[in-house]
């Protein structure tokens, strides 16, 4: 480990930011000086063995694209069930070793991971990992389970198109739910679809309006945007048909100004 340590040493000292090892007098920034200070010292921990600082110099030499230097420290640590370690790990063998790289992913996913979860579920999805949908959903739910607004809505999709397991409407329209009241606007998008179609819930073009007028304030995506912006105005020609228009915009201002919502879906 010490050859590890010297090097990292020098890594963090050169490579890592815009300044050389100071060989000049001119002394470098204060800051600059605590800095690597703090690196070196938090270097010298891992090579005697502290496993937090194993597990932080791998992630800095895996974030900086050192695969070689960062393995033995992350397995290190990885191996000591430090969950971080195990994700990064897992994350760096994937491609070339994908057995070992699943086998460390998902002993950090167990321990709670939500990034190990939604990696192993979007492989599982792509067929990095062999397509095995029932093992996506599982990772996606136990990540939805924790609160995740991405996972809460891909458990709300998987719901509705049947993917790894039963489809259920109501099951989604519960997911895009707790998803969309985070703040998730493809959630968001899909909830108005719910109350739009009727999918899980009684249809109500007013709240279809509302939801997908959220979606159009949150979306940083101008495709999604565009999309929920000529909905929101069918919603509203619809809503204004049933007599229904003061309300959708009322519903409307008041997701936009809580940023949630604590009122009764039906």
């Amino acid at each position: 480990m010490k050859s590890v340590t010297a090097m990292l040493g020098m890594l963090f000292l050169t490579g890592c930011n815009s300044y050389p090892v100071e060989r000049e007098k001119t002394p470098q920034p204060a800051l600059l000086n605590e800095f690597n200070q703090q690196v070196a010292a938090v270097h010298e921990q891992a090579g005697r063995g502290d496993v937090l600082s194993q597990q932080r110099s791998g992630a800095w030499l895996f974030s900086a694209g050192k695969d070689a230097l960062a393995e033995p420290l992350l397995r290190a640590a990885a191996e000591k069930n430090q969950a971080e370690a195990q994700f990064l790990l897992g994350r760096l063998l994937l491609e070339q070793q994908p057995a070992e790289g699943r086998r460390w992913l998902e002993a950090s996913a167990e321990q709670g991971n939500i990034s190990a979860q939604q990696l192993l579920a979007r492989h599982y999805r792509s067929g990095l990992l062999n397509v095995h949908p029932e093992k996506a959903f599982k990772w996606l739910l136990m990540a939805a389970q924790q609160g995740d607004a991405q996972a809460q809505n891909d458990v709300g999709a998987a719901y509705t198109q049947g993917a790894g397991v039963k489809k259920d409407v109501r099951q989604a329209f519960t997911w895009y739910s707790k998803s969309a009241k985070q703040g998730n606007a493809l959630a968001q998008f899909n909830l108005a679809g719910a109350y739009q179609a009727g999918e899980g819930v009684s249809a109500q073009p007013e709240l279809a309006f509302a939801w997908y007028n959220a979606a159009v304030n949150n979306s940083r995506d101008e495709r999604l945007k565009r999309t929920a912006e000529k909905m929101k105005l069918r919603m509203y020609a619809e809503a204004s048909r049933q007599g229904k228009a003061l309300k959708a915009r009322q519903l409307a201002e008041q997701l936009l100004v809580n940023n949630s919502t604590s009122w009764s879906a039906e």
